[in-house]
């Protein structure tokens, strides 16, 4: 039981640094984008 606790823990951990990654590549050209607006 303490095992599949710890595998889902471990896949819940997986999933939010593959979101994180992927926030990560829209937030840059998002973050560019309003620079060259703001000027």
């Amino acid at each position: 039981m303490v095992n599949l606790i710890r595998l889902v823990i471990l896949l819940l951990n997986l999933s939010l640094n593959a979101f994180q990654m992927q926030a990560n590549l829209l937030m840059k050209p998002l973050m560019l984008l309003l620079k060259l607006t703001v000027r």
